[in-house]
């Protein structure tokens, strides 16, 4: 029932999970959380309870308080709601590393959606995986410049100037223990007739400007203003707090590196952006 509700009948996930199958052929990201619907036929509650005991134990989650408390007061309730479980040998999980250049894969899926959309994915390293972590910074602020923002390329020409597409988004998640994807979502506009594979050719374009044309100082200034300012009111939330500290140390990256991601998002460089978009914006990269 999990399965039909959040992934079969819903057009978006279902894209995306094939997407993702594509993306990952050698990691385990490539699988489903909820797993495909033949395995869950297949399974039975043995399997269930087994994978359960493997894998749910104290040693293998973490902890997260946040909101106006002191260690004083929340350790005693912490060792008197969590000390009684007892502690369990658990399954760990190696860090899903991707190939470096899988080559081109692309699939095509016929849903009665309103316009044909474009899903396109990068092989790219995530917070947990890149060498220099210049990378990461580089990589987030070229989301926000491609298409993450009304002021960015893909939404200022090809969205809102030439009206060819209704809407675009492009995201990078760093958080992850393993390699992760860029990706860039982009639906037809109504109105037009051109085909998918026209519209692509004009991604590509934004694509390779970057390439040789990388931002000039007020437009990268631009997104990184828009980014940080993101990033701090998002701190106006508790739980968003919670999430990115729980995050961070999920992936093996100490909690106390968030702190200083505001900093390292202000040394990035035009060039920095440049060097990210020749080195992952490539087809042997791509999956769509």
């Amino acid at each position: 029932a999990e399965r039909r509700l959040r992934v079969d009948d819903d057009f978006n996930a279902t894209a995306q999970h094939h997407l993702n199958s594509l993306a990952y052929p050698a990691s385990s990201y490539g699988a489903p959380i909820i797993g495909w619907m033949h395995d869950l036929q297949r399974m039975n509650a043995a399997e269930l309870r087994d994978w359960y005991q493997a894998r749910y134990a104290p040693g293998n989650a973490t902890l997260v308080i946040v909101g106006d408390v002191t260690l004083e007061r929340v350790k005693p309730l912490v060792e008197r709601y969590f000390g009684v479980l007892p502690a369990k040998p658990f399954v760990t999980t190696r860090t899903s590393l991707e190939l470096a250049e899988p080559g081109e894969r692309r699939i095509i899926l016929h849903q009665p959606i309103a316009a044909p959309r474009l899903l396109m994915a990068f092989n790219v390293p995530s917070l947990g995986t890149a060498q220099n972590q210049r990378t990461v910074h580089s990589l987030t602020l070229l989301s926000t410049l491609l298409a993450g923002s009304d002021s960015s390329r893909v939404r200022k020409r090809l969205q809102f100037g030439e009206r060819l597409f209704s809407a675009t988004t492009s995201e990078y998640n760093a958080l992850f223990r393993g390699d992760s994807l860029f990706t860039l979502d982009a639906e037809l506009h109504t109105r037009q007739t051109i085909s998918l594979d026209e519209a692509e050719k004009r991604i590509w374009q934004l694509l390779d400007e970057f390439k040789t044309n990388p931002p000039g100082a007020e437009e990268l200034e631009r997104a990184r203003t828009q980014l940080i300012a993101k990033r701090l009111y998002g701190r106006d939330a508790i739980e968003e707090q919670a999430d990115r500290l729980g995050s961070f140390e999920s992936i093996g990256v100490s909690w106390r590196e968030m702190d200083d991601q505001v900093n390292q998002l202000s040394l990035v460089t035009s060039e920095d952006i440049q060097q990210a978009a020749a080195t992952y914006f490539t087809r042997k990269r791509l999956s769509t």
